[in-house]
């Protein structure tokens, strides 16, 4: 009996849940809080946000698996989850971090590029995937 089956979307979950809490563990609160000096419940709930994306993309990232039936896999459908994954924790990120600067001209100007560089990033790759798989299906 194999500890771990990538044909249960269970163990995905609980790997994933795992992963994060290693990290924040392990990585995360010695980094940024003992050398850099962050909150640890700052720290705990952009952990938090990054296991949350990763989480709401598991599913999709599943469904793309290869397969005894399908050994490539969905590589388009799998692009596409993690592009949409990033861009959508990146975008809860920043807004969570942004949350406490000032309201002055340049935090708002710094959070325009921050959200516009994320959405215009996204949006290319999302394009570029339904570009390449497009012309793959063609020839």
């Amino acid at each position: 009996m194999a500890l771990l089956n990538n044909d249960r979307l269970t163990h995905w979950v609980i790997g994933a849940l795992v992963s994060w809490m290693a990290f924040l563990l392990c990585l995360f609160i010695p980094l940024f809080h003992w050398l850099l000096g962050f909150s640890i419940v700052k720290i705990a709930v952009s952990a938090s946000i990054g296991c949350a994306g990763q989480l709401a993309a598991t599913p999709w990232l599943f469904s793309a698996r290869a397969t005894a039936g399908n050994p490539v896999g969905d590589i388009p459908k799998r692009v596409t989850a993690v592009i949409i994954w990033f861009s959508l924790t990146a975008l809860l990120f920043f807004y969570y971090i942004s949350r406490d600067w000032p309201n002055d001209e340049h935090a708002t100007e710094f959070k325009w590029i921050m959200f516009g560089t994320t959405l215009v990033f996204g949006v290319m790759g999302l394009t570029a995937v339904a570009l390449i798989s497009r012309n793959r299906r063609r020839s």
